[in-house]
């Protein structure tokens, strides 16, 4: 498996993991989604 599909498997599950977490901050779940479209990059 590419290290770029494991870093963006590893983004996403972050990202969903923030969004569970801090779903009242609507900033974090963005600076996670911004992070993990880096991370595909």
């Amino acid at each position: 498996m590419p290290v770029q599909a494991m870093a963006g498997l590893a983004a996403a599950l972050l990202v969903l993991g923030g969004i569970v977490i801090w779903s009242e901050r609507g900033l974090a779940i963005l600076l996670d989604l911004g992070a993990a479209v880096a991370a595909c990059f």
